[in-house]
């Protein structure tokens, strides 16, 4: 419930709290729309919220409808807010400004509304084909190379697109990796939610040895140990602050910080053939517990790499790395972008990513 809380109060204050102050600047410059103005907002600032209810009540198909049609909706309000600051900081250093803005008014309106659209257009198909990230890391301690494919944050839902998760397996099963590692948010909320089977696409995925996870904060969100034994279901073992011994490596799986961590020395006093370590951490908020304790490497998600402009700027000052791959010490870092989305089917300067790390 809390988590669900803090959702809408950050909706209410980032996108709801403007939308008074944008609404009367459009009105200000076109005064015979003020009533089309009004219910545009209205319509467009709880078209999002509507469908994540709807969906809620299991209503799943109207809800997911309605919920897209306001995602898209959320994407151009991020930019009318940043249109309209721009504008104010414009008319505050330069007197002139405002008449030239008065005066150019349709074009400046129009060219908003086309560029935006066009990057809406580009940020769906990132946000809907998978791009592969190749990473070749050298270890002189393992008997053998190995292949790791690496994904995250596909954030499953009534509104998720099945096809992205069809190339996803058709993607793996090309790379034919040892083992694969997935690095939490499978789930949005709740299975309750999700629409399509995708237990018998996820049962398709193949390696040599296994397929784990960690648990995001997502996971959380609904009933926790249905959304537990949904992912077990498809076929993936849970790593639940536990660790498993493959070959040469030490595989950590770390919990989200909803629950009291166990200590990442704690866990890694359980490596006594002491091989090389590899973490599944669901955020890249600790690395540095994971540098200090020499760790060969940490697979990480969660942070979307902002999923797009401007927040990738925000995840940047807030995680290292937020996106790709950090080396300190002996340690290698490496978050990806994800594969799905999270609220917006928009991507950019990120994409939908399937991590590949070759360890030689």
């Amino acid at each position: 419930m809390l988590p669900r809380i803090l959702f809408l109060l950050m909706f209410v204050f980032i996108y709801a709290s403007p939308a008074y102050f944008i609404h009367r600047f459009f009105v200000s410059m076109y005064p015979t729309m003020k009533l089309v103005s009004g219910i545009f907002f209205t319509f467009s600032l709880l078209s999002y919220p509507l469908g994540k209810i709807l969906t809620i009540t299991n209503h799943l198909n109207i809800g997911s409808f309605i919920e897209n049609i306001g995602s898209y909706f959320l994407f151009y309000y991020t930019y009318a807010i940043l249109f309209f600051l721009l504008y104010l900081i414009l008319k505050f250093i330069s007197s002139d400004f405002q008449v030239f803005f008065m005066k150019y008014k349709n074009f400046f309106f129009l060219g908003f509304f086309l560029i935006v659209g066009i990057l809406g257009i580009i940020g769906y198909e990132r946000a809907n084909n998978i791009r592969l990230k190749f990473y070749e890391l050298e270890n002189k301690n393992i008997s053998e190379s190995k292949r790791i494919v690496f994904f995250s944050d596909i954030h499953l839902n009534a509104s998720t697109n099945k096809n992205l998760i069809k190339k996803l397996v058709e993607e793996v099963e090309q790379l034919n990796p040892d083992f694969i590692l997935v690095g939490g948010d499978i789930l949005d909320s709740s299975v309750k939610l999700i629409r399509h089977d995708y237990i018998s696409d996820f049962k398709k995925l193949s390696s040599k040895f296994d397929v784990f996870t960690v648990i995001g904060n997502h996971e959380y969100y609904g009933d926790f140990e249905e959304n537990l034994d949904y992912i077990r279901q498809m076929g993936i073992k849970i790593l639940y602050d536990e660790v498993i011994e493959y070959n040469d490596f030490f595989i950590v799986g770390r919990t989200y910080g909803y629950k009291k961590k166990e200590s990442l020395e704690n866990l890694l006093n359980n490596n006594v053939n002491n091989k090389e370590v590899i973490v599944i951490d669901h955020s890249p908020k600790e690395t540095k517990e994971a540098i200090n304790n020499e760790v060969f490497l940490q697979v990480s998600g969660h942070t979307h790499n902002g999923q797009f402009f401007p927040y990738n700027l925000i995840t940047k000052l807030l995680y290292t790395p937020d996106w790709g791959l950090h080396k300190e010490g002996r340690s290698n870092i490496i978050t990806s972008c994800g594969l799905g989305y999270w609220a917006i089917p928009i991507r950019f300067p990120s994409y939908s990513e399937l991590v590949v790390i070759d360890i030689n």
